[in-house]
């Protein structure tokens, strides 16, 4: 039987599921993963297909964009630990628009600046707060401060010769750019492995699944253990899967709570009420 039969038959197969408990459970286990495997790799094409020309057009356009916030005389020099600039300070370079806005909605609110550097006065936390910055550049130290409000002083005495202005700038993006190209495959291959192991994570769920089939089973008089009642689980979580993969894709607001199980349940009792036997008829009494 091929492998879109069985799913054909996981979905709707009376007789099929009438067969499963003679087969041994790897014959599901080995569906299972196949299955989880079919469904990873249609949502990882369809969220590659909705995500990643947004994801290339911001690639491609983020070395422009850095060349283009980055001031044309601006120059700084790190030598021994120690920071310097051709410039006045505090010198102050603000947030660029783009990222302010597309920041707004968040529930955090962005700062008004992206750098000050101030390498003449001593670093105090009130100089650094008052100067609402996203980093902060100080003599010898850089200076963050993450969303909870931690402030982390990073020392730059490791740094023994730096130099930083545009045409340096400019030199690394294109010697960096060619290597974008390798952030397409890593992003279907990263997508794929989170989908293929989240999916996969249902063999946890089919735990405690696998209990209301043995009670399912248990209403029908069929003999079955829990075991069996998981092997059968691995089949009729098909048609959820299947519909869940489905919504992810296409319709990712709808929330349904327990629509898996509930669908899945379905199956179970579909399929195992027409594959249980009839009762045997009860012999009439030969009249009198």
């Amino acid at each position: 039987m091929t492998f879109w039969k069985k799913v054909e038959k996981s979905v709707y197969g009376p007789e099929y599921y009438k067969e499963l408990p003679a087969k041994p459970f790897s014959y599901s286990l080995s569906y299972f993963l196949l299955l989880t495997a079919a469904m990873a790799f249609f949502v990882t094409l369809v969220t590659l297909f909705t995500v990643l020309p947004s994801v290339g057009s911001f690639i491609n356009s983020t070395g422009a964009k850095v060349l283009q916030y980055y001031p044309d005389d601006l120059v700084i020099t790190i030598q021994n630990g120690k920071v310097s600039t051709n410039q006045k300070e505090p010198y102050v370079l603000a947030l660029p628009a783009e990222i302010k806005n597309a920041a707004s909605s968040s529930a955090n609110k962005p700062p008004a600046n992206l750098v000050v550097i101030d390498t003449n006065d001593p670093f105090s936390i009130d100089a650094f707060q008052k100067a609402d910055t996203l980093l902060y550049l100080t003599k010898d130290s850089v200076v963050m401060q993450d969303n909870q409000g931690k402030i982390t002083i990073t020392p730059l005495n490791r740094v023994s010769n730096f130099k930083l202005d545009k045409p340096t700038l400019n030199e690394w993006m294109t010697k960096i750019t060619p290597y974008f190209r390798v952030i397409y495959p890593v992003i279907a291959v990263g997508a794929y492995f989170i989908f293929f192991v989240g999916m996969a994570l249902r063999l946890i769920y089919l735990f405690f699944f696998a209990l209301l089939v043995w009670i399912v089973v248990a209403a029908r008089k069929l003999k079955l253990g829990y075991k069996k009642s998981y092997q059968i689980g691995m089949h009729a979580i098909t048609l959820p899967a299947i519909v869940s993969a489905l919504l992810f894709a296409f319709a990712p607001q709808i929330s349904a709570p327990f629509l898996f199980t509930g669908i899945a349940l379905i199956v179970v009792l579909v399929n195992l009420n027409e594959a249980a036997p009839s009762a045997p008829a009860t012999p009439s009494q030969p009249s009198a």
